[in-house]
């Protein structure tokens, strides 16, 4: 375990534990040189962080507080962090999902497999599609395009501190006591592995389709 990752993982379980941890003190902990890279790690955490099990007193505090109030939850998916990361990561490079697309192909050498390609990138950015099964190729071309390092992608990807469950009901709750509104993730499953073009094997496979 790396220090970004033992950080994080501290960082998920005092959230976890209701302890509210300051996210400055966790990036002060880190090296100088990978603290953007932790902060945005945390930051996708926190998009889509459970709430955690605070005592009644410190419910009623944070109940004070408009944000709160405005706060949604969304807490199944089985892309990691990717569903809050990737898309921080194309705002910060100033690049449209199409865009991105466009460079993917072309660094992976698939053009022509842009509708498919960019099927499995919303996948990923909605939590529809399982992570674990993106090649490394694909990671770090990903990495490429937007500017990242293939490291903390692959991070993002195995992160497992928010379920795995994919087509599962994901409940939305818009203020304290409002009843949850069930949203369904379900989408069609994947082809039979007997039918994969090199697309499919470069997103289904698992990481090391990166040398085929």
């Amino acid at each position: 375990m790396t220090d970004i990752d033992r950080l994080l993982s501290e960082f998920v379980d005092a959230w976890n534990a209701g302890e509210r941890p300051r996210v400055e003190e966790y990036l002060a902990r880190a090296p100088e040189d990978r603290r953007d890279e932790l902060a945005d790690l945390i930051e996708a955490f926190l998009d889509v962080a459970p709430t955690p099990d605070y005592s009644p007193e410190t419910l009623e505090e944070l109940m004070r507080h408009p944000a709160v109030l405005a706060s949604v939850e969304a807490l199944e998916g089985r892309s990691g962090l990717w569903p809050s990361l990737l898309p921080r990561l194309r705002r910060r490079a100033r690049l449209r999902r199409d865009q991105v697309v466009s460079a993917l192909v072309e660094r992976l050498g698939i053009e022509g497999s842009e509708e498919k390609t960019a099927r499995y990138l919303h996948e990923l950015e909605t939590g529809t599609l399982a992570a674990a099964g993106v090649s490394r190729r694909v990671i770090e071309a990903l990495a490429g395009v937007l500017g990242a390092s293939a490291a903390e992608l692959e991070r993002g990807a195995d992160f497992r501190g928010l379920g795995t469950g994919g087509a599962e009901p994901v409940y939305l709750r818009a203020e304290p006591g409002a009843e949850p509104r069930e949203v369904r993730l379900d989408r069609p499953g994947p082809p039979p592995e007997s039918e994969w073009d090199e697309v499919d094997r470069l997103f289904l496979g698992g990481r090391e389709e990166a040398g085929r």
